[in-house]
């Protein structure tokens, strides 16, 4: 791909898509790095790839992905109309979808409450091994799927702890990876923080330091030992690769939380673990965004505006009068 500004992580990213779009319309696993003409000459199977795609948010992204792509190469500017008319067609889908608040197919088919999720942390807790008879990587394994989905509970990540990093206290300045997170936990007290410095939309927000529970800082600290074996220590990482002192992918990440709900016949990421923290917290009635919207419209302002500005605790004395 010609020089871009995108980071190597924004890179690797697009380049997964495309190859994986390169794939599924027949071409072949990896695509060219060098052109990208194949997408015109292949511009009726990806739209078709596009329409057949289940997701509306998965199908979008790929058309974002494919316009950049395409862009990137000087691909014929009529192409390149054409996927940004479809990514705007997807972007009113996916906002439509949103306005209701309804779940679609595919995540109502695989929809776990955040009460039935903390019963399957709780169920993995149970059928792990003495902590002196974890000493396997399958059982190693084992072990991090209940502890990442014990974390996720308390606090909902996307796959952030694929790129987190094990230590008692914080490294030197000139020391830190900005490409990784880091989990820092004194052993004595059980305190912990999370410092994320390497997430989705850091640029929008900064580094973050979130406190760690106790209820799970406890569980780390009484792994510990077993986790820094199969890190190997030197570099920290929290979970690693079979043999290798480096950090499982991502996708292997969502893989890992995904086998943890396997006998139950759903699949269950970070983004559903997300979707049911949120659920439990704003509770939406049906059609509820779409119609604060509506009024925020008369009003002359923003959503936002209504709900920090103008929406009041109502004081119990004065309910029902």
């Amino acid at each position: 791909m010609p020089e871009s500004n995108l980071s190597e992580k924004t890179l690797t990213t697009y380049k997964s898509t495309i190859n994986a779009i390169h794939k599924r319309i027949g071409l072949g696993p990896v695509a060219p790095v060098d052109s990208a003409s194949w997408i015109e000459k292949n511009l009726s199977a990806i739209m078709k790839l596009i329409d057949e795609t289940e997701s509306k948010q998965t199908a979008k992204n790929r058309v974002v992905i494919l316009k950049i792509w395409a862009e990137s190469f000087g691909v014929n500017q009529k192409i390149i109309g054409m996927l940004d008319k479809r990514m705007y067609e997807l972007v009113d889908e996916v906002n439509g979808a949103y306005a209701t608040n309804q779940m679609n197919e595919k995540v109502a088919n695989n929809w776990k409450s955040i009460d039935e999720i903390r019963e399957k942390v709780e169920a993995l807790k149970h059928k792990l091994p003495e902590v002196k008879y974890i000493d396997t990587y399958k059982e190693y394994i084992q072990l991090m799927r209940y502890l990442c989905l014990l974390f996720h509970t308390h606090l909902p990540l996307r796959n952030d702890l694929a790129d987190a990093r094990l230590m008692e206290e914080m490294p030197d300045e000139d020391e830190v990876d900005g490409n990784s997170n880091y989990i820092i936990i004194n052993r004595r007290t059980l305190k912990g923080q999370l410092h994320l410095l390497a997430y989705k939309t850091r640029k929008d927000y900064g580094a973050k330091i979130l406190d760690i529970p106790t209820d799970v800082t406890r569980e780390i600290v009484r792994y510990w030992g077993v986790i820094k074996h199969f890190s190997y220590d030197k570099n920290a990482w929290f979970i690693t690769k079979d043999g290798v002192s480096e950090p499982i992918s991502r996708v292997s990440y969502t893989k890992m939380l995904n086998s943890a709900f396997a006998g139950d016949g759903v699949k269950v990421s970070s983004t559903q673990i997300r979707r049911a923290v949120v659920t439990e917290l704003y509770a939406p009635d049906p059609e509820e965004y779409k119609k604060k919207q509506e009024l925020a419209n008369v009003m002359g302002h923003s959503s936002q505006t209504a709900a920090l500005v103008y929406a009041k605790v109502v004081p119990p004395k004065k309910k029902g009068n």
